[in-house]
Formats: C-alpha cells, structure tokens, sequence
C-alpha cells in the first residue's frame, strides 16, 4: 500500500514535495520557530520544510498539512495534539529603562501608563494575557488608560517595540527568549500571568507514523526551556 501510494503520488506530480509542511501561527513565527527551525534542520539534514504563516483555523487535508502549531488543545478535536510548551507573560523593557531610572525594579507605581504596550487580541483568542491581570496578580488593583500607551494586534509586536526601546511590553517568553538571554531585554518583575492554554502541534492519525514529523516531535520534546 505504502509503494502503491508513492507511485500515485509520482504519477499525481506530487513526489517533489517537502518533506513536513508545517503550518504556524504568526507570532510564533516571526519570534520563535524561525530562530529555533536551523537547530532541527541541522538535527535532521535530510528534512525539507514547507513553512507557512496562517492563523487558526487551516483545513489539514486541502493544503496537505503534516504539522500544524497551534494555541489551545481545543481547537482540533478529531485530530492529534500534542502540547509542548504553556508560555507566561512578563513585564519586559530595555536595560537602559532601568538604568535611567524610568522604571524602577519591583516597584510597580513606577510603570507609567504612557509606556505600556497593549495587544490587542483577536476575537476567540481565549484567556489571554492583559495588563489588568497582571497589575492583579502583582497584587495591585489597577486598570491603565489603554488610549495613553501604545496598541498593537500581535505580541510579536509588542516585543518588538520594547526590544526598540519604545515601550513596556507584558511579553510572552517564548518570543523575547533570545532577547533575553542576549540582554537586549530584561523582566524588571518577578510577577508573570500563565497562560490557560499550551502551544501544540496537531497533526492528522493517518500521519502519525511519518518518520519526519516524530522526528519533529523528538525534537521538540528535547528542548530545554527557561
């Protein structure tokens, strides 16, 4: 069946094609999985990756998809999905915000509303992150004027505006990781909101035994997070 299916594949004009097409939210995208992709493919010379950028939800058997990453462990329930990693957001800014004493560490007041950077979210992305929880869990009932600070739709960039200088972000870990370990962002606060659901790959039953994507998954099981 196996070689049946190949030489159909050939005849289809389709035995040229990738190796894993892995699908991947934006955000994770451009601030994780495109820093972490060479340390799999150098891990696996032989792999060829179809990467694509698509917001939930992508229909796996009309575009052929053997991986997708994805927020929440509910959104494909006749599907696989394996959770990896449940991220927590922070409050991050440049060094040089605390070295000119515009934010003081552990002092919460000293966060002006002027500098804050908002998401905002899109619709039906569920329990999210927002300033007015983590002021909560920092033990402070405060609510900042959103109109004051800066808004932006993805948290991708909302760390990019803090890694510029610009702004404080409530930033998920996950996208500031190399940043942070750089130094060019610092978390002022040992306050951090978890996320309720965790990121995970979803991929089809019927490509569960694609050598590739357990490779993937090997992979990913082997990462040492912060």
């Amino acid at each position: 069946m196996d070689g049946l299916a190949a030489m159909t594949a050939d005849l289809m004009g389709l035995g040229a094609r990738a190796s894993l097409i892995i699908s991947v939210l934006p955000s994770l995208l451009v601030r994780w999985f495109n820093r972490r992709l060479p340390d799999f493919l150098r891990a696996n010379p032989e792999v060829r990756v179809d990467v694509r950028l698509e917001e939930d939800p992508v229909d796996f058997y009309r575009n052929h998809i053997d991986i997708r990453i994805a927020y929440g462990e509910h959104l494909y329930p006749d599907l696989v999905t394996v959770p990896f990693r449940r991220d927590r957001a922070t409050v991050m800014c440049v060094p040089g915000m605390i070295e000119s004493g515009r934010v003081q560490s552990n002092n919460v007041s000293s966060l002006r509303d002027e500098d804050l950077v908002h998401v905002a979210w899109r619709t039906g992305f569920s329990a999210y992150p927002t300033w007015n929880s983590w002021f909560n869990a920092a033990g402070f009932s405060r609510q900042p004027q959103t109109e004051l600070g800066h808004i932006v739709d993805t948290s991708s960039l909302a760390v990019d505006l803090a890694r510029s200088g610009q702004g404080i972000a409530l930033g998920q870990l996950m996208l500031a990781e190399q940043d942070l370990a750089e130094g060019h962002l610092i978390t002022p606060f040992s306050t951090s909101v978890v996320f309720k659901y965790h990121y995970c790959v979803v991929h089809t039953r019927a490509n569960s035994r694609n050598p590739y994507l357990q490779a993937f998954l090997a992979w990913l099981a082997s990462i040492q997070w912060e």
